[in-house]
């Protein structure tokens, strides 16, 4: 979220971050508490108003269908997304649904991230620079 947070903050645009709400612990003992709700307490905490937080799960239509009558989103930003190779269909489909331009940021952690691109190339016309 700090990506999504700081983006708000600094230009003042609309920002919707997104996450799946799975549950969680952050610590042993601790209530579980959903990732969704944790993600939206950060956006308020950091008195973002320009900033919403929303489900998505990559690839799930429920999910996505719940974003279709929004606006478009100009541009798609999203940082350490590439780490589960096992997520990448699930992640080009959903960047396809969304996107005309996406910036990734990620850190080259198992050689494999190169896969996720050209699976955006190949099945989604992305050009990718």
């Amino acid at each position: 979220g700090l990506l999504g947070i700081g983006l708000a903050l600094a230009t003042k645009a609309e920002v919707t971050l997104t996450d799946p709400g799975l549950p969680t612990r952050f610590s042993k003992g601790a209530d579980s508490i959903s990732t969704l709700e944790f993600l939206r307490r950060n956006v308020a905490l950091n008195d973002a108003p320009t900033a919403r937080a929303e489900k998505l799960l990559w690839g799930d239509a429920d999910d996505l269908d719940a974003f279709r009558s929004e606006p478009p989103f100009d541009l798609v930003v999203a940082s350490e997304v590439l780490y589960e190779p096992s997520q990448y269909a699930a992640l080009a489909d959903t960047l396809a649904f969304f996107a005309t331009d996406a910036i990734i940021g990620y850190k080259v952690r198992h050689g494999r991230e190169q896969t996720f691109f050209d699976r955006c190339a190949d099945e989604h016309g992305f050009r990718v620079t």
